[in-house]
């Protein structure tokens, strides 16, 4: 069985309805089929799984229409895609075409949301960026939101950054954060409700804290 029996490639193959998991091919009839077309496969590999620099193994489905719709894939994920005809003579060569999924808003939110450092007048609260898997696309900014203790909302804005500086805060006050990815697609879940008291500076905790230990000690008969 040679190739000179076998239909020639397919013809106008694109790809179109893209969304978040699904693509649809579609294709013409090879110009020359050289016998009856059977079917058509269609094979798809997942290059790179979310722009992680991830790759999925090859799967292939079978058709007799000109067009197939690929399901469950992966989102904002290149795509490798290649079709081919069938006749009793055997398989054609495969025509080959690339294609991205969409983006979706991301899987998860922020993590280890956490006041990095304080003074006596400005706060820097910090987190973490979400995983390359969870992103489902390019972050491109975090929305934040610092409500009171009362929900009444103090601050709200996006940053490119992660971390956020807050300053003319209420001294004792109680402030609740929150923080989101955009990655373009929109928005995803907030972070968990972190908690932070506005009060005495950095240095002002850290000699409260010498001074506990110290008596600390020399109530335990170390020296300190």
């Amino acid at each position: 069985m040679t190739y000179s029996l076998a239909p020639r490639v397919v013809a106008g193959v694109y790809v179109s309805d893209e969304s978040p998991d699904a693509l649809t091919v579609s294709w013409e009839e090879p110009t020359e089929k050289l016998g009856l077309i059977q079917r058509y496969e269609v094979r798809y590999t997942a290059v790179n799984i979310k722009h992680c620099n991830l790759q999925g193994n090859t799967q292939a489905v079978f058709t007799t229409e000109l067009n197939v719709t690929l399901s469950d894939l992966q989102p904002y994920t290149l795509y490798e895609l290649a079709v081919r005809a069938k006749t009793r003579g055997g398989w054609g060569r495969f025509y080959r075409i690339a294609a991205v999924t969409d983006a979706t808003t991301a899987e998860d939110a922020p993590s280890n949301v956490a006041v990095s450092h304080q003074t006596t007048d400005r706060i820097r609260v910090s987190w973490n960026g979400i995983d390359c898997m969870d992103a489902n696309g390019p972050v491109h900014a975090y929305d934040f939101m610092l409500n009171m203790s009362n929900d009444r909302v103090k601050e709200q804005g996006e940053t490119a950054r992660n971390f956020v500086d807050f300053t003319d805060l209420d001294n004792g006050g109680k402030y609740v954060f929150q923080v989101r990815a955009f990655n373009g697609d929109g928005y995803g879940p907030f972070s968990d409700p972190f908690v932070f008291d506005f009060g005495k500076s950095t240095e002002d905790k850290q000699t409260k804290l010498n001074t506990t230990y110290a008596l600390a000690s020399s109530i335990k008969g170390i020296d300190a």
